[in-house]
């Protein structure tokens, strides 16, 4: 019986050697799989560190964005009010008697018509009136005028061939 014993506690000491070696295999993938997953962790928490300083970074941009942008409306409100209170310029008029001429012959004449001497200047009135008249010559226009400026109290002030730019 000495030599099945001593089979039976070699069979059970391969056995056992195989199992143990089988355990260190499993523990070793096992550790190495913890490590492997250990470092993938720490990677995805560096990545999201890095991920949560550029949303917060992101965040302060917006912010200050929207801070600047607030500030950039309130300027142009006051623009816009300030060029709503401001009040544009008295535009050039020029009065057309008579849209067409009453003859070929005609030519288009520029008249500036300013208050007499010894009337006093309204500060509403413009200081000069400019009238366009078609006459067939310097005389005709001159008279033309002169008719005009008197139904108005004016005087006139020049009389110039009328062109393009001259207004």
């Amino acid at each position: 019986m000495s030599a099945a014993l001593w089979l039976g506690l070699a069979a059970f000491a391969a056995w056992l050697t195989w199992a143990l070696r089988r355990f260190q295999v499993y523990w070793e993938t096992g550790q190495r799989r913890v490590a492997t997953l250990g470092g993938t962790l720490r990677r995805t928490q560096g990545e999201l560190a890095r991920e949560q300083q550029t949303a917060e970074r992101l965040t302060g941009d917006i912010k200050a964005a929207r801070r600047q942008a607030e500030t950039i409306r309130g300027d142009e409100r006051a623009v816009r009010r300030q060029q709503q209170e401001m009040v544009p310029p008295a535009p050039t008029e020029i009065l057309v008697p008579t849209e067409f001429s009453s003859s070929t012959n005609d030519e288009a004449w520029l008249a500036q018509l300013t208050p007499r001497f010894n009337q006093p200047i309204q500060p509403e009135a413009q200081p000069v009136r400019r009238v366009l008249i078609w006459a067939t010559g310097h005389q005709a226009a001159l008279s033309r005028a002169r008719q005009i400026a008197s139904e108005r109290q004016l005087a006139v002030y020049s009389l110039q061939p009328f062109a393009k730019g001259a207004a």
